[in-house]
């Protein structure tokens, strides 16, 4: 029956998924074609079909995940301009410590994330890069609503700065290539939504803040 169900996969969807749990296992170096194709149970001319070769194998194990994260946890899903900013806000952070902590990943692909966001290659930078400018976009136009139209630039930056942060950190402690002594290991569901709660709420009542600095400020001034 297993055997069965590997081989529904297309020859294609069988090499990603080898190469990715031996480059986890084994690093990219060590690991070799033979390696995946045996896993993979298909033959080397399939490698060089289908990516020319390891490198480029590598490269689109990585894309694989990427896309998949992207069309799981689209960082505007559940969100429409009808909706509050605090809302937005709430939302977009929920979507990004998914993307980031989803539970249900397969835990080769946290490991093969911890190690490209060292030195990422060009074509994942491009996927990385495009989603950082979406994200950016998105919560800077939700910031720039929190903290009302005296807000400058700056103050914009700052708290979106703020905000990714506490995103980051808790991507960084739950990784697998963490430091020992502040690794936390994969986190549950009812943790990325305390998570959730917990940054968004705190960001909220950060920007409130700001905001009453730059209306006391310009009211001063």
């Amino acid at each position: 029956m297993q055997r069965q169900l590997r081989h529904s996969k297309s020859t294609r969807e069988r090499l990603i998924e080898a190469a990715g749990k031996l480059f986890s296992e084994k690093g990219f170096k060590e690991t070799t074609v033979k390696d995946i194709t045996d896993v993979a149970e298909a033959n080397v001319a399939a490698v060089n079909y289908y990516f020319r070769d390891k490198e480029s194998l590598y490269e689109d194990v990585m894309i694989s995940i990427l896309e998949g994260m992207r069309e799981s946890f689209p960082v505007d899903k559940d969100m429409d301009d009808s909706q509050s900013a605090e809302s937005r806000l709430q939302t977009l952070v929920r979507n990004l410590l998914y993307r980031f902590l989803d539970p249900e990943r397969p835990a080769w692909q946290g490991v093969l994330l911890a190690h490209e966001r060292m030195a990422p290659r060009p074509a994942v930078l491009s996927i990385i890069n495009e989603e950082i400018a979406k994200t950016r976009h998105l919560l800077s136009v939700i910031v720039r609503d929190l903290l009302g139209e005296r807000a400058t630039g700056d103050h914009i930056e700052l708290c979106g700065s703020s905000v990714m942060g506490q995103i980051m950190s808790q991507a960084q402690i739950h990784s697998p290539q963490a430091p020992p002594l502040l690794r936390k290991g994969t986190a549950t569901r009812d943790e990325v939504e305390f998570l959730a709660r917990h940054i968004a709420n705190f960001s909220l009542a950060g920007i409130l803040r700001v905001r009453q600095d730059i209306e006391t400020e310009k009211a001063v001034g």
